[in-house]
């Protein structure tokens, strides 16, 4: 966790490290009010693996991971070789 706060939106970011064979399966990140979207910027991709998986993102480029996880089931696939690092800021519309 780098930071997170109330104002002017609930929020939080978070530096990630993905180490080899970490994985994430699907999931939705459900919110009992307003919409949760998340705004990922991969800082270093693996060798092999760590693949974000989103079927309805708002963006999505090499780099830049733009989605609802209250709304779309996302997942990070297993990392075969190296480390995949990633910025994580993400925040709640009421």
């Amino acid at each position: 966790l780098l930071a997170q706060g109330q104002w002017p939106l609930p929020f939080d970011s978070y530096l990630l490290r993905y180490p080899k064979y970490a994985e994430i399966p699907p999931h939705t990140d459900p919110v009992s009010i307003g919409q949760h979207y998340r705004l990922n910027i991969v800082i270093k991709n693996a060798k092999q693996g760590g693949e974000f998986i989103c079927k309805t993102p708002i963006y999505s480029s090499s780099r830049i991971k733009f989605f609802r996880p209250d709304k779309c089931e996302h997942s990070v696939t297993r990392v075969k070789q190296g480390t995949r690092y990633v910025l994580s800021i993400g925040w709640i519309k009421r």
